[in-house]
């Protein structure tokens, strides 16, 4: 599924009371920053074929636990996770299209727990979180969920105010590299983005 990924790369902002370093400076950046969004630029390695994938995508997360993630480039798509149901959507050619999905309930588990975790509402068992020459390693132990996302690497910024790069390993061999361009706290009218009746409301910042 190609939105499922993104979910597990926000784990960092949820990770408040893990062990010390590279854990705790990140935690605490993302306690103080809260409401946040962030542009990415992907880079995706498929295993099973000599392709690379690119893309440009935005999330935006607030205190409350809710999420969007918007899809810029190539294609353009939204996902959003008001806090109590997913709402996909898609750009088709007759205009934005509400998705019906068989991975509606994934999300929601999903998201449900990074706002839960968000709240200190948390298992420190769910995930093993070490350090390596200066990267965050995040590795989930249930293994249903190592089948979707396999491992977590975090290169953080030199300030060690947020991620300079997440790479994710999936469960079947993909490698996915994002790279972050940019990230505004307490961005305006940041309500709208989680907005599931309209959801060009919100616009995200160039």
């Amino acid at each position: 599924m190609k939105y499922l990924n993104a979910a597990f790369i926000f784990i960092l902002f949820s990770i408040a009371s893990f062990g010390g370093g590279i854990v705790q400076k990140l935690a605490k950046a993302a306690g103080e920053n809260s409401n946040i969004e962030i542009a990415f630029s992907q880079r995706k390695t498929m295993s099973l074929f000599d392709e690379v994938m690119e893309s440009k995508m935005v999330f935006v997360t607030d205190s409350k636990g809710r999420m969007r993630w918007q899809v810029l480039e190539p294609y353009q798509s939204v996902t959003i996770f008001d806090g109590r149901q997913v709402h996909q959507f898609e750009l088709e050619a007759g205009g934005w299209k509400k998705l019906d999905f068989a991975g509606a309930d994934n999300f929601k588990k999903i998201f449900t727990e990074i706002r839960n975790v968000i709240g200190g509402k948390y298992s420190e068992t769910a995930y093993d979180i070490s350090e390596a020459e200066g990267k965050l390693v995040i590795t989930p132990k249930d293994s249903n969920v190592r089948r979707v996302v396999a491992k977590i690497t975090i290169t953080p910024r030199a300030d060690f105010m947020g991620p300079e790069q997440i790479e994710i390993l999936s469960g079947d061999g993909d490698k996915t590299i994002l790279t972050v361009e940019r990230a505004t706290a307490n961005p305006a009218n940041i309500d709208d983005a989680f907005d599931a009746s309209d959801i060009l409301k919100f616009n995200p910042q160039n």
